[in-house]
């Protein structure tokens, strides 16, 4: 998928997903959902997740959170300063972590989501073009 920007340059979005909600807690799912009383927590969870997407183009990352209102972040590659990320180790037996990333402009994180699938993926596609 591709559009078109100001001028003759183009921006593609090179992964675009949302977190992982049993991948990321397969255990609590599983027990949420075996008791009558967790399924509106999984089914809130689930919509959670479903409303949040991270998307990384060849120019920026961008994330979108929200159900009923709606919450933006974007930042340049350019200006990216770190892209962390963490897993623990049924995390990584599934492939799915928590990805940070700052800017120069600030100490923490401006992105941080958590539960996102193939996170050194997203990080290595940020690094790739934050240096061009």
């Amino acid at each position: 998928m591709s559009y078109s920007s100001s001028g003759d340059t183009s921006e593609q979005v090179l992964y675009k997903e949302s977190p992982a909600l049993f991948r990321n807690h397969p255990v609590a799912c599983v027990l949420l959902c075996c008791t009558g009383v967790g399924i509106p927590v999984v089914i809130i969870w689930y919509l959670r997740c479903l409303m949040t997407k991270l998307i990384v183009t060849n120019r920026k990352s961008v994330l979108r959170k929200g159900i009923l209102s709606k919450h933006t972040i974007e930042l340049l590659h350019e200006h990216v300063r770190s892209v962390s990320v963490s897993q623990r180790l049924f995390e990584r037996i599934l492939n799915v972590g928590r990805v940070d990333i700052a800017t120069a402009s600030s100490g923490v994180a401006e992105i941080s989501v958590s539960g996102m699938i193939a996170p050194e993926k997203i990080k290595g596609i940020i690094q790739q073009y934050q240096l061009r």
